[in-house]
């Protein structure tokens, strides 16, 4: 039995990226109807080997309570967007933080 590639998905992919223009993993493989661990799979063989496409942008993507960034891959070569730096707690986080960590039941029946 011949294995499963990812030469019929990496088709598909190109050809959305192409028709439909730029697209995060998480898009392609809601408008292609394949999983995002086999869209992912296909995605880095088109990155690397011939250069079909490329990562053109970052965004924050929210899923659920928490914000992801995510890579834009266009079709065609060329060099990849440069990943934003981390983004930065704001600055009474710290505060609330160690607050919390302070009022923990757990801390205060571990002190002697």
């Amino acid at each position: 039995m011949k294995p499963m590639g990812c030469n019929k998905g990496r088709d598909d992919i190109l050809h959305a990226l192409i028709d439909l223009g730029p697209m995060s993993a998480r898009e392609l493989s809601a408008t292609l109807g394949r999983s995002l661990g086999y869209t992912n799979a296909c995605l880095r063989g088109l990155m690397h080997r011939p250069k079909k496409i490329h990562v053109s942008d970052w965004v924050h993507d929210a899923e659920g309570s928490r914000r992801y960034l995510r890579a834009v891959y266009t079709a065609g070569p060329g060099a990849h967007a440069a990943r934003p730096a981390p983004a930065q707690h704001p600055p009474g986080s710290a505060v609330k933080l160690a607050k919390f960590q302070a009022s923990s039941i757990f801390r205060a029946a571990a002190k002697p």
